[in-house]
């Protein structure tokens, strides 16, 4: 019997394989947690992440090299952490744009139809 990855495992190893190890897991996570904010329901969002998690975020962003291009939408999807869970939805969404953009210029199709998936489910939050 064949195990089957789940279709999220397999989005974050074809994202991780295209950009490459230092923003991979940036781009995984910042995905992760913009999917959870615009799946859950407006008033659960302020509990979707621990107190610590936006400082977290912004120290691992700026202790790892990066792109120019990326750090500004990574910086907004990182905010998104502290943000009891209000989020600009406008924001976030250029910033889900900004970052498939940049992956189309790296023939990243994985990474761009990911963040162009999740600027859509912002877009139905607005």
């Amino acid at each position: 019997m064949t195990a089957v990855a789940p279709p999220r495992l397999v989005q974050r190893a074809m994202i991780c394989a295209e950009t490459g190890d230092a923003a991979g897991p940036r781009l995984c996570d910042a995905l992760d947690d913009l999917q959870k904010w615009a799946e859950a329901l407006p008033p659960l969002r302020p509990f979707l992440f621990l107190p610590c998690a936006g400082p977290v975020r912004r120290r691992a962003l700026l202790a790892m090299p990066v792109e120019e291009p990326l750090r500004a939408p990574l910086s907004v999807l990182a905010a998104l952490a502290d943000d009891t869970g209000t989020g600009d939805g406008a924001r976030l969404y250029h910033a889900c744009l900004r970052i498939a953009t940049w992956a189309g210029t790296r023939d990243a199709r994985w990474t761009a139809a990911a963040f162009r998936r999740a600027a859509g489910l912002v877009a139905e939050t607005m």
